[in-house]
């Protein structure tokens, strides 16, 4: 029921983020819903090891999150880039830790790995709507720190 629960956020929120954001919303967005929806198709092939091991799929997975989202923060013309992609260090820091398959990690390892994506997911849907008020209030402004050959 949370996957589902988490699923109809995550299209709320992507839906108002490809009608009303930016660039950076969209590719923040994006980036959490890639990684959720390759997921499944993931664990039909190399299945489900319920956070006792290391898994080795989902630390690439958040390692491709992680570098986007460093992208999306040192481009990117907003501020709360830079916490999802800190927010991101957790996880990378909980499959390594996981790697070295200590006793009793499995609570750790899903904490550290799901919690920050939730936090992210929120902070995005922050993101979305400080962008679509400051654009109401001041027009069209650049999604870019720097200007990006397009």
């Amino acid at each position: 029921m949370r996957i589902l629960g988490t699923f109809l956020v995550l299209f709320v929120i992507m839906g108002f983020a490809l009608l009303r954001g930016g660039r950076p919303e969209r590719f923040a967005i994006i980036g959490l819903a890639l990684p959720l929806g390759l997921d499944p198709i993931y664990h039909q092939l190399f299945g489900y090891r319920e956070f006792v091991a290391f898994d080795l799929g989902h630390a690439l997975f958040d390692s491709c999150v992680m570098v986007g989202f460093g992208w999306l923060a040192i481009r990117a013309n907003r501020m709360w880039t830079l916490l999802i992609a800190a927010l991101q260090v957790p996880t990378l820091v909980a499959h390594s830790i996981a790697a070295f398959e200590l006793p009793g990690i499995r609570g750790a390892y899903w904490a550290m790995t799901e919690v920050p994506f939730y936090v992210q997911l929120f902070i995005v849907s922050c993101g979305l709507i400080a962008h679509t008020l400051r654009e109401r209030r001041i027009g069209r402004y650049p999604d870019w720190r720097f200007p990006l050959t397009e």
